[in-house]
């Protein structure tokens, strides 16, 4: 993939809602960074953007976010 901005893909939106701007462009970036592992696509939505369980982060950390759950608030 070429260079990209994060913050500029369509799903940031929905990533940075629940865990905020700066957050949200770590993880995002680390998700492209091995975009041909997880098959990384430019969607409006977290759930058709790659394949959660090849993430660094894993399938819980954005099956959390998809449902509006900021997976590092330890008070849930």
């Amino acid at each position: 993939m070429s260079k990209i901005k994060v913050s500029e893909l369509k799903c940031f939106g929905q990533v940075a809602d629940v865990i905020g701007n700066a957050r949200a462009e770590i993880e995002l970036f680390k998700v492209a960074s091995v975009s041909r592992k997880c098959s990384f696509s430019d969607a409006g939505r977290v759930t058709h953007a790659f394949i959660w369980e090849n993430t660094p982060q894993g399938l819980w950390f954005w099956l959390a976010i998809d449902e509006g759950v900021n997976p590092y608030d330890k008070t849930r």
